[in-house]
């Protein structure tokens, strides 16, 4: 069960320095992606089993958080892509 999340602050995107930017999408995409790969690796090996991803209502109306529902958004997209 992935449920990891960083909004960090609300921030716009426009008020954003590149390390806030670099942690929120590292934090919420880039690290679902590498535990999935490794979960998946294991699983395949050992006959199966599922992977649950935990994203945000925020990806509904941006929730006032727009980098952070982006990243959850990218998570339900790889979601049903993996699925």
């Amino acid at each position: 069960m992935n449920n990891a999340g960083d909004m960090s602050d609300r921030f716009g995107l426009d008020e954003r320095n590149e390390e806030q930017y670099e942690r929120v999408v590292d934090f919420n995409s880039h690290s679902m992606t590498m535990a999935s790969r490794v979960a998946l690796s294991h699983f395949q090996r050992t006959g199966g089993c599922n992977i649950m991803h935990s994203t945000s209502l925020a990806v509904l109306d941006g929730g006032g958080a727009g980098l952070y529902a982006s990243t959850k958004g990218f998570v339900s997209t790889v979601t049903r892509n993996m699925a």
